[in-house]
Formats: structure tokens, sequence, C-alpha cells
């Protein structure tokens, strides 16, 4: 059944309610964090896997990034007085929803952090749980840590603390005039300064700060991988998972920074009339924060007017000089071919089928008539969606001759083999091959990593059917993965609460093999519980995987002549230069 697109954010809303509502929290413990006191919830969930959790959210971690702290580092919280209450999410972080609703909300008071655990309180002085925390995903430009809407349940039965926590998103997480007014990557910053609060206070619900792994999906997986690229994390993480995201994937870094912020300032010029060369981020502190981030992708430079997310406001190597403390101080690849990163065990991987979210959010799917002009403009669409710098137009049409074939791309709305091509095209370009290429780099430099594939189809998916109107189409969409963790593939109301036997294993199985992973640095561990399925670690002769299906197996050359074919391309480009 199809959708209309104009049903999406509603039934979006749908899609993220807690699968079975938990009952009205009971007040809970009382604890002592860096700032002061906060209390707690008891969230009970009678009839559920999991009957009860334990909840602490909207602590700040950070001073509000007010005023002259705009634009700027993360600075240490301030102390309260009194108990503060933490049993609700704090502030989103201001956001224009250009995805679904184009509206503009949230506070610029939004560095927030929550703790969940399935551990009683009287435990915790004892138990050193591994810490898993979650960095939500949302192109750089929406989203939150509020978890309120995902259930927890299958993470929290893994005996593990989870941590969650907004950081600053679109211009006011990510502009970068190249000086110290703003020196770039706050929002990546933010997320420094959530790990140091990590260290300091998880210890105080039964963490262990000395186990501590990063995970994320989509934008929240390539945060999670430039968390890898930056001395300032350097004991402050032990373990990475990113899921369908990676530093090198092509929407992830800002190549001209200086230049998105001034062309800004220009469209706000009535706001910013000085002209001074230092003066772009004062006169922008002046801005209102709902008028500047509603005003960010109005005036994109020429490679952002093809881009599915029209945002120049992205991660981006930071001017010598700029910043006393650096977040990232040259290009991902240059840093991960020369092996300076930290070399903690590390998961990456990508569904089979990423390509769907290109095909929904560039209106594939609600104006067919579309189809025609990305086949008559595709060098011209997709010349700044190329991963791994490939630019120059033969090499973007060999990758089209390669993967369409005889099939053309205006068919795929009707020819099922043309959508399928394309699928893998625009899932290659925007996810896997930068999953894989850096995996491989990491590997070769000696670091310990794990690649999969996510396969498996779930015919009652939420995220596939409401999300992106394409139940129609073949393969595990953008995102679909993501809900096995936090159970939000299941039904509501009239439809069923539990996973169907097939569902739940599936589940069980990938909780598992990441949790384990947290626990240990390795997957598949050799202990008293020894799996049956070791997942080895990928290597560049073997380049092994695991795909993960309604069976995990483990497989050989991840991609294969796919993969060959944009190593190809990208080391020519290397040799001779985009056209």
């Amino acid at each position: 059944m199809k959708l209309p697109s104009q049903s999406a954010p509603l039934l979006l809303a749908l899609l993220l309610l807690p699968a079975a509502a938990p009952e009205d929290p009971d007040e809970g413990p009382v604890v002592k964090v860096s700032g002061g006191e906060i209390l707690g919830r008891i969230v009970n969930q009678p009839g559920a896997q999991l009957s009860k959790y334990y909840s602490f959210e909207g602590i700040p971690y950070a001073r509000p990034p007010l005023d002259d702290r705009r634009f700027k580092a993360p600075e240490e919280v301030e102390s309260w007085t009194g108990v503060r209450n933490a049993t609700a999410p704090g502030s989103r972080c201001v956001q224009k929803d250009v995805l679904f609703t184009n509206m503009t909300s949230g506070d610029e008071d939004c560095l927030f952090i929550n703790v969940f655990t399935a551990d009683p309180p009287e435990s915790w002085p004892e138990v050193k749980r591994p810490v898993a925390v979650f960095v939500h995903g949302g192109a750089f430009i929406v989203g939150s840590g509020d978890l309120d809407r995902m259930r927890p349940d299958s993470i929290l039965r893994q005996e593990v603390v989870l941590v969650s926590f907004n950081y600053r998103l679109g211009v006011l997480g990510f502009l970068n005039t190249e000086d110290k007014e703003a020196p770039g990557n706050a929002g990546l910053k933010d997320a420094v300064q959530a790990l140091h609060w990590v260290q300091k206070n998880i210890k105080t619900f039964g963490g262990n700060p000395e186990q501590v792994t990063v995970f994320g999906e989509s934008a929240g997986a390539a945060m999670v991988h430039y968390l890898l690229l930056t001395p300032l994390t350097k004991g402050l993480l032990h373990g990475a998972i990113a899921m369908s995201g990676d530093a090198l994937s092509p929407w992830t870094l800002a190549r001209r920074p200086r230049q998105n912020a001034l062309a800004l300032r220009q469209l706000l010029a009535a706001c910013c009339p000085d002209d001074a060369p230092d003066a772009i981020a004062r006169c922008l502190r002046r801005v209102d924060a709902k008028t500047l981030v509603g005003s960010q992708s109005q005036a994109p430079p020429e490679e952002l007017l093809h881009r599915l997310w029209r945002n120049p406001f992205l991660p981006s190597v930071e001017a010598p000089g700029a910043s006393d403390a650096p977040f990232l101080t040259a290009d991902p690849e240059k840093l991960l071919r020369e092996g300076h990163f930290l070399k903690v065990p590390f998961i990456t991987g990508f569904t089979n089928a990423e390509g769907i979210l290109y095909i929904r959010f560039a209106g594939l799917f609600s104006d067919p008539a579309q189809w025609a002009s990305v086949d008559e403009r595709f060098v011209e669409k997709f010349r700044w969606e190329m991963p791994l710098g490939i630019q120059g137009a033969d090499d973007i049409n060999a990758v089209r001759a390669f993967y369409m074939g005889d099939r053309a791309i205006r068919d795929a709305n009707e020819d099922p083999e043309a959508l399928r091509r394309f699928l893998q095209l625009t899932t290659d370009m925007l996810f896997a091959t930068s999953s894989v290429s850096s995996a491989r780099l990491m590997a070769q430099a000696g670091a310990p990593v794990w690649v999969y594939e996510f396969t498996h189809e779930n015919p009652s998916s939420l995220i596939k059917h409401f999300v992106y109107n394409a139940s129609h189409v073949p393969g595990v969409a953008h995102g679909e993965d993501l809900g096995y963790l936090f159970n939000v593939a299941s039904r509501r109301g009239d439809l069923p609460t539990r996973d169907p036997p097939a569902e739940d294993a599936v589940r069980q199985r990938l909780v598992r093999l990441f949790m384990d992973f947290a626990k240990t640095g390795n997957p598949t561990p050799m202990n008293g519980d020894q799996p049956t399925l070791q997942w080895p670690p990928y290597t560049a002769d073997k380049e092994t995987y695991m795909e993960m299906g309604t069976e995990f197996t483990i497989k050989e050359h991840v991609l294969g002549d796919r993969i060959a074919l944009w190593r190809r391309l990208s080391s020519k480009s290397e040799a001779t230069g985009s056209e």
C-alpha cells in the first residue's frame, strides 16, 4: 500500500511512539553528579520483557552555549542548588525539520545528557557495567538524544548502562569562520564534553568509565567515526560502532566552511552589516537562533544545489591557530591513511538498500517525473554526492554505466531491475563504499575492525512503510537496523506489540553482538557462553564481513566488484585530478 507523502510527518510521529507505552513513572532515586543533585524516575512496564528500569534525563553536561559562547567549544557545567528534576528530557537543540515539517523548533540551552540502567540503585556502588553511549543521527540538522519514544529495553537487558545526549546542530553546531570567533565543530566538541561527563559521573550509576563504547547511526555514525580522528577523545572511549555513516561519507565534510559562513552573513545582511573579516561570527551572534537556523540552507554554495540535504554546516577541518584545542586538523582520509586515529575496536556497516533514503527524499516516489530529470542530469546531480574525491564527468558516467548497464534510470519507477540497480548505485555512493574504505584504511593501520551488511527484511517494518512509503521496494532501508536496537520496529494499537519469533531472533542476535562488543571489544568473544558463530575481523586481503540476514553468516570480499570500481576510480582521481 502506498501512502501520500504528506502523511509522513504524522506517521513518523506514530512510528516513534513507544511500542508499549510505560505506565506513569514513579519517583526515582536522588544522586549527585557534576553540578549538583538530580532526581530520576522509575519506568514501570508491566508485561514487557524488561518490567522496570531507571532513567535520568535532561541533565546539563555543559554551560548553556548562549551569547558569547555561541559557536564556541562547550564549557564546564555550572553548579545548581537543591535537587534538579531529571525525570523528563531537556530541550532539543534548535533545528529546522527539513525532512518533514519544515518547522524550526528547539532551544539554544540544549546541552543535556541522559542515563538509563536496569540495575537497582542499591547495586550502583558495587557494579561496574559497560557503558554504551548513543549518538543520534539526523543529517547534522535534526534530532536529539531523547529516547522516550524509542524503548531501550533490549540494550538494558544486556547489563549495560546506556547514555544519550544532545549536541548542537546546523549552523549553531558547525559554523566555521576559520578564526577564534567560530573555529568550527562545536557540535563534535559537545560530544567530547559529554564523554568527559561520562568519565566523571558514570560510576554514580553503576557504569565503568574504563569500558565506554560509542555507537550511532547515520550522521550519528559519522560523529562516532569523527570521535576516533581527534586527540581530544584519547582515554574517553574504548570502542565504537558506526551504523550507516562514517567520516568518509560524501555528506559529512564541509570543504569550504568560511565561504559557507560568508554566504549566510550576506543572506542576513540586514542583521549583519559589518563587513570586517573577523566580524562574521560576532554579527551572527546577534541574530535570533531560530532565524539563523531557519536560514542556514537558503543560500547554499554551488556544490549543494543538487545535494539531498542543502545544509552547508558540517564537520570541517579547523584553521591553524583558530582554536587552542582543535577537533579536526586534517582531511579525514589523510588521517586514516596515515594512521592518525584512535585504534580502538571498531564496527562499521550498512543496510543493503540505503538508497531508499535518496529516492524518498529526492521526491522520486512522490513525483515519478523526477526520474527522467535524474537520468538526464546524472553528472550534474551526483557530482557532489560521489565518495572518495570522485568528481570527473567521465568517472561519474563510468559509475552510471557500471551499475545501470542497459537499464535507464528514467524507467526505475516501472522497471524493477532498473530500480534494483539504482538502489545499489545510491547505496554504495552514499554509504557502503565509504564504510568499507574506512574499514580498509583502519585495518591496514592496525586497528581491529569488523564490517557488516544488514540484509534482513522485516515484512512489518514501520520505518520502511511509514517513513519511506517504500513497502513495495525490496531491501533494508536506511535506519531499519537501528530499529532492532531500540524496539522501534514493533507495531501499535490493533497490531502486535511483540515481535514475531523470527524478528525477535534477529533483534536479540544483533543486540547481543553489539553489547558483547561493548563488554569485551569483540562482538563474538570466546568465553564460557561461546557463540555458535565467530565473526572474524576485517582484513584487507580477505575483506571478511558478516551478512546479517534472517541468518547471520560470514562472507568474504564485501561488495566485490562494486567496491573494486570505486577504488579504481578513486585511485585515478588521486593520480590525475578531477575534471
